[in-house]
C-alpha cells in the first residue's frame, strides 16, 4: 500500500533583538507549504519599539529568506483598526486581498 503527502507545512520564527541583545519583537514565517510554495508571515514588536522600522525591516529580511526558500506567495492578515501593520505590509508591496467577517484583512504578496 503506497501513500503521497499532499501537503508539509513548517513554521520558522526568529526573534527581533536590539543591539544589546534585548528582545523586542518577533517575526514568523508559518504555514508553509512546499507543495504550493506558500507560506505566511506575522510579527510583533514591543510596544516601546513602534514606529521604529523594525517591523519594515525585519519584514524585508524575512522575504528575502522566503525566497531563498522556494516560497512564491506570501500572505498576511491584520485586524482591520491596526493601521501601523497594515502601513508595513503595504510598504513591502503586500496588496490587500479582502476583509473577513470578523474585520481582518488578508493580504497577499507574490515573490
Amino acid at each position: 500500500m503506497g501513500f503521497r503527502i499532499l501537503t508539509t507545512i513548517f513554521t520558522k520564527t526568529a526573534l527581533i533583538k536590539d543591539t544589546e541583545g534585548e528582545i523586542i519583537g518577533r517575526i514568523n514565517l508559518i504555514d508553509l507549504d512546499w507543495i504550493t510554495h506558500t507560506g505566511a508571515v506575522g510579527y510583533r514588536v514591543g510596544e516601546k519599539f513602534t514606529g521604529k522600522g523594525i517591523a519594515l525591516k525585519a519584514l524585508e529580511m524575512l522575504q528575502s529568506e522566503a525566497k531563498l526558500l522556494g516560497i512564491k506567495e506570501l500572505h498576511a492578515k491584520t485586524a482591520i483598526d491596526n493601521i501601523p501593520s497594515q502601513k508595513v505590509l503595504e510598504k513591502r508591496f503586500f496588496q490587500k486581498v479582502f476583509v473577513d467577517k470578523d474585520k481582518f484583512i488578508h493580504y497577499s504578496l507574490t515573490l
